[in-house]
């Protein structure tokens, strides 16, 4: 029998609808991201646009899931963030 509230590992497993439910599935491959051009001034004020591509992948669902309330929108978030303060 499957426990309630658990992260099950990859494989078959049976499930009774309506007594068992799956709540999140999370992808563990790579996933690719592009990033949208930013604007920006060089120290010797010199307009810059730069844009960028951004592969990553979700090595802990557990703390993907719990820690984050989605985590697809916060690497999103991360990554503009990260591009903006270069």
């Amino acid at each position: 029998m499957t426990p309630s509230l658990a992260a099950l590992e990859p494989g078959l497993y049976f499930l009774i609808p309506f007594f068992h439910r799956v709540l999140y599935k999370i992808d563990l491959r790579i996933i690719s991201y592009n990033v949208p051009s930013q604007r920006g001034l060089t120290r010797d004020n010199i307009p810059v646009e730069v844009d960028a591509i951004m592969y990553y992948q979700v090595k802990d669902p557990t703390a993907a899931i719990l820690n984050v309330d989605n985590y697809h929108r916060a690497t999103q978030m991360s990554s503009l963030s990260a591009l903006r303060d270069m």
